[in-house]
């Protein structure tokens, strides 16, 4: 014959089971909120990461992988990551701007910037310097007209979030003729043979382990509570 669960056992699993289904529900709730924000991407008109799937024409995407490696615009803070514009310089004038990109990666890798001027804006191009800095080290320092397919930074191997710092400016030698012209470009990051994530993947079995912890240990709970309930009125 079987015997009655004990009121003081029960209590004391209805106590346990209460905080088991609060701690995971503080988990499930934090590992949720820390994947957003790993996972979260900018989005600005025309920058973005470029892919080697990427057709012409395409949006281009904030976040891309290559193996086990993947890189995504940063919304670190509202003054990162804006579309770059600039007008009505004037010689000796400069404006910088900061763009943020987060790179997970197991081994070494190599991140590639560019900078495109969209068309109708060459003018200035002509004139226009930009200087292109990561951690303090200068990438490149010359004319937008002039700049190389790609600007790169070798990362060894962990995760990195690379600030890049983006200043344009004209020498006091420029001539009148430059002095109205407005200049927008977009800015591209990637690594080799990157394809677009969409939408950026991340772990997932975290969610699932506790979100399973969280119906299981509710679920006991709920039932527990109407036994002592259904033994309270007998």
């Amino acid at each position: 014959m079987r015997q009655p669960i004990r009121s003081s056992t029960v209590k004391r699993l209805i106590v346990v089971l209460a905080i088991l289904l609060a701690l995971s529900l503080a988990a499930l709730c934090a590992v949720r909120y820390y994947g957003r924000q790993a996972g979260r991407a900018a989005e600005v008109p025309g920058n973005g990461i470029q892919t080697a799937a990427q057709p012409a024409g395409a949006p281009v995407p904030t976040a891309a992988r290559t193996g086990k490696v993947t890189i995504r615009l940063y919304d670190r803070s509202p003054e990162y990551n804006r579309e770059f514009s600039v007008t009505n310089m004037f010689p000796g004038d400069a404006e910088t701007q900061n763009d943020c990109v987060q790179v997970d990666h197991k081994g070494d890798v190599t991140v590639h910037f560019r900078a495109e001027v969209r068309p109708g804006y060459e003018k200035l191009a002509e004139v226009l310097k930009l200087r292109v800095s990561v951690g303090g080290s200068v990438l490149y320092d010359g004319l937008m007209a002039e700049m190389p397919a790609a600007v790169d930074t070798l990362l060894p191997a962990g995760s990195d979030t690379l600030d890049y710092q983006l200043t344009a400016y004209l020498d006091t030698s420029v001539g009148n003729p430059y002095m109205y012209q407005q200049l927008v470009a977009d800015f591209y990051w990637w690594v080799a043979d990157s394809e677009e994530l969409a939408p950026p993947t991340g772990d997932t079995m975290q969610p699932l382990l506790w979100g399973a912890v969280v119906l299981v240990s509710g679920a006991a709970l709920t039932v527990l509570l109407r036994r002592r309930r259904e033994v309270s009125h007998d």
